[in-house]
């Protein structure tokens, strides 16, 4: 029996939720969701480490035999928050495929010299940014102070030369990088990478002007697209990443902090602009390994092969 009037056919499910369902079902929505929740956990732990570094202005003594270690527990609480990234990972990697992902994750540490000419060009671009800069300053009325290594040791050899070109790199570039390229190319991942990386050191920064912030982030994109280069130049390995990153750490320390701590963040300008001016010409030469989308995930790739 018909009703004139009545529709029996099935109600369509509304419009948000239709839209809902196919973005869920997106093929690339897993590969975003990933990249979410692990930016999502790597603020969550790091950032509340890095709030505890600021309430603690004690410091603590550690002695084996003769051996006497002094350090704040503040710079216990920044070594703790730069170990998160490479920690959250690792755990996200055994969520995703087991422990063979983390051997995957691990694998990348291998280097056989692959884009060697790539990792030697960016290790001589750092310094003579630094010089750069402080050429420009010192030209432009700035005064600058001796060149040096503050006394804070274990802060410069346990953040910046150990954990955090480690456990950052197996992070950014181990884990994030590849994901990344995997749905963009090597260009906007550098950027989406280092938003996500530069925000992450907030709290370190968070009593500076937001103008500040901007510089900083600014840096770190060029940072980004050099070791993106060497990244995708060496096959997919971290090596050339951890030396890059090692290499800026000690020569912005030793070249510029000290005329930062004693006149301010002009000469930090004038190095963000010198590094993006040979950074812009580096890119340029290398742009084949920028434009280009990877899948270093893939079973048939080669860490730092030919």
């Amino acid at each position: 029996m018909r009703i004139e009037g009545f529709d029996r056919k099935r109600p369509q499910a509304p419009l948000s939720a239709t839209a809902i369902s196919a973005v869920h079902d997106h093929p690339r929505f897993a590969e975003w969701q990933s990249i979410f929740w692990f930016s999502f956990w790597v603020y969550c732990a790091s950032w509340s480490l890095y709030f505890c570094a600021g309430f603690y202005s004690s410091t603590c003594h550690l002695q084996i035999g003769t051996f006497r270690l002094t350090s704040s527990v503040r710079d216990i609480f920044i070594v703790l928050a730069n170990l998160a990234p490479g920690f959250a990972a690792i755990i996200i990697s055994v969520i995703d495929g087991g422990l063979n992902e983390v051997h995957r994750l691990f694998a990348r540490f291998t280097y056989s010299g692959r884009g060697w000419a790539s990792l030697a060009a960016v290790c001589l671009i750092l310094p003579l940014a630094d010089l750069a800069a402080l050429f420009l300053y010192w030209r432009n009325g700035g005064r600058i102070a001796h060149a040096g290594i503050s006394d804070h040791w274990f802060q410069i050899v346990g953040i910046n030369i150990i954990l955090g070109p480690v456990w950052e790199e197996l992070a950014w570039r181990g884990y994030l990088l590849p994901k990344l390229e995997e749905l963009c190319n090597g260009l906007l991942a550098s950027f989406i990478l280092a938003v996500i990386w530069g925000m992450w050191h907030w709290p370190l920064h968070r009593n500076v002007s937001w103008g500040f912030m901007v510089w900083f982030v600014a840096m770190l994109l060029a940072i980004t697209i050099l070791i993106t280069v060497a990244f995708n130049a060496s096959g997919g390995s971290l090596v050339p990443g951890a030396i890059i990153h090692i290499w800026w750490n000690v020569t912005t320390f030793y070249i510029l902090q000290n005329t930062i701590n004693a006149y301010g963040f002009g000469v930090f300008r004038y190095f963000v602009i010198a590094l993006w001016c040979i950074t812009v010409i580096f890119a340029i030469h290398h742009r084949a390994e920028l434009w280009k989308n990877t899948n270093y995930n893939d079973e048939s790739s080669s860490f730092g092969g030919t």
